[in-house]
């Protein structure tokens, strides 16, 4: 049942996945490069991205303050490997909004500033295969065609319009400098998410992923 779910999620997402490829030059998504707000209540920051999740915060807190700036911040300052850069946040936008407007009630379009994260989730609590020998070399041999010292999947949970999202993202350590790779990544493999959902899981399906676990004994705060 759930694959018959996802194949109809899938299919709908690539009917936009033309339209998302031009996002960036979208009036509303420009006007989210200085329209930002500079608050960071209910974040905790680590300046210079020391750790795999401060990556991610900054992401979001970026995403949360309509702030492009920062989304880009999180990401390699030179992409190698086919990794992201600042034209697929256009793309990671637009198709939040489209979920939004898809799976909620009414927001606002772009209207992000009631994001808060919950927390982070082990990979190997959604696939247990990521934390296999295998796999870790897997993603060793990754990262160093990347150049990097370290390549890890990163689930973090958060809330918006009062439903639960899934994040999930590749992050890689150069030279203790932690940035986020690409969307899905590993796990999303692992997990078969399909690339045009940019490493999102929507409300409709997280709790697939997470239905049969007791949520406070697998989050791990921030």
């Amino acid at each position: 049942m759930r694959k018959l779910r996802w194949v109809v999620f899938i299919i709908a997402g690539l009917v936009l996945l033309g339209a998302c490829a031009s996002d960036d030059t979208d009036p509303q998504i420009a006007a989210m490069r200085t329209d930002g707000l500079t608050d960071t209540d209910g974040f905790a920051e680590e300046p210079g991205f020391r750790s795999p999740e401060a990556a991610v915060i900054a992401y979001l807190q970026g995403l949360r303050d309509s702030d492009l700036s920062r989304m880009a911040e999180a990401l390699p300052d030179d992409p190698v490997g086919g990794s992201l850069t600042a034209d697929d946040i256009g793309d990671f936008v637009a198709h939040l909004n489209w979920l939004l407007e898809d799976f909620q009630s009414p927001l606002n379009p772009y209207a992000f500033n009631s994001l808060e994260l919950l927390g982070f989730i082990a990979p190997e609590v959604l696939n247990e295969r990521y934390a296999s020998e295998e796999n870790q070399d897997i993603l060793s041999a990754k990262a160093e065609l990347m150049g990097a010292q370290q390549l890890v999947s990163l689930v973090a949970l958060f809330e918006l319009g009062a439903e639960h999202y899934i994040l999930i993202v590749n992050v890689a350590n150069f030279e203790g400098d932690w940035r986020i790779t690409q969307f899905s990544g590993n796990l999303g493999a692992l997990l078969s998410l399909p690339p045009n959902m940019h490493g999102l899981i929507p409300p409709e399906f997280v709790d697939d992923f997470l239905g049969a676990f007791d949520l406070d004994s697998v989050l791990i705060l921030v």
